[in-house]
């Protein structure tokens, strides 16, 4: 999960460059380039791997003996620890309401975390930064606290194995962090001191979110379910931008779209600290040895 945002802190320089130093170039927009350098090998990387990568660790030929050994150890250790504890089949997963309201939780995380990712660029343009590299670069800088926050959150939520409440934590950050970066619009430093303390919250959520949903379902229903709250939370990014940018078009302030991240941020903790009361209470079998969350 940190990769996403490793690569965030890469993409916002190199996304400003493109934008900048390409725009003309062979008579294409910069933003033309930018899905080509950026979006081209992407393609061509998913068809590699498909090749590349292996289906089981012991038939990865750059892992060595003794890691291939671990991870089998660790594997069978984390399926046989699962399957020590009630389990459900994917017939009853899909009855459960708890799986939809997880499913909405994640809707209202991705919806207002994508909102971020693209309206972030605006945002620090609204505070007076014009130079498209500038805007790159100052996006990198949230991100890579951001990183660092991740890391931190998620060594503390393994070591007390407790998601419910670092979950919370985080988006409560997310927005405490939000609603100071509007009290500071116009301030640059100010601004995206408040805007990287809110990433550090932003970064952390979706893998606590998974840690804690494949603690949840047994090993009978863990890939149907997952795969069915990662498709229903999906949706999330296709409308909350839309209806933020129909809020700034009327209201003309981007204030009141922060608002709206802020609230999807809150009701998705309130959602999750209400459908899951605890990990080990958890009716479709929690495991005893928790899944690290970064």
């Amino acid at each position: 999960m940190s990769a996403t945002t490793i690569v965030s802190v890469i993409a916002g320089p190199l996304c400003g460059a493109i934008l900048k130093y390409f725009d003309g170039m062979n008579g294409w927009y910069g933003w033309q380039w930018l899905f080509l350098v950026q979006g081209l090998p992407a393609a061509i990387l998913g068809v590699i791997i498909f090749f590349y990568l292996q289906d089981k660790p012991a038939d990865a030929h750059w892992l060595s003996p003794a890691e291939k050994n671990l991870l089998r150890h660790n594997l069978e250790h984390d399926e046989k620890d699962i399957e020590g504890e009630t389990e459900s089949t994917v017939g009853q997963m899909i009855r459960d309401p708890k799986i939809y309201l997880l499913a909405l939780v994640y809707f209202l995380l991705l919806g207002a975390t994508y909102t971020m990712v693209f309206w972030l660029p605006t945002l620090i343009q609204s505070w007076g930064v014009k130079d498209l590299l500038l805007i790159g670069i100052y996006s990198a800088i949230p991100n890579a606290i951001g990183i660092v926050g991740m890391i931190l959150i998620g060594r503390s939520s393994d070591k007390y194995h407790e998601r419910r409440w670092h979950f919370a934590a985080c988006v409560v950050v997310a927005a405490v962090g939000l609603w100071i970066t509007t009290l500071l619009q116009g301030h640059l430093v100010g601004s995206i001191a408040a805007l990287s303390f809110a990433v550090i919250g932003i970064a952390a959520a979706t893998p606590l979110f998974f840690t804690l949903i494949t603690e949840y379902l047994s090993v009978a229903a863990a890939a149907a379910g997952i795969a069915l709250i990662s498709s229903l939370g999906n949706l999330g990014p296709a409308v909350s931008p839309s209806i933020n940018g129909l809020i700034t078009q009327y209201t003309g302030n981007n204030t009141y779209s922060m608002y709206l991240v802020m609230a999807l941020y809150v009701l998705a903790g309130v959602i999750l600290l209400v459908t899951v009361k605890a990990a080990k209470g958890a009716s479709h079998g929690a495991a005893t040895t928790p899944a690290p969350s970064s």
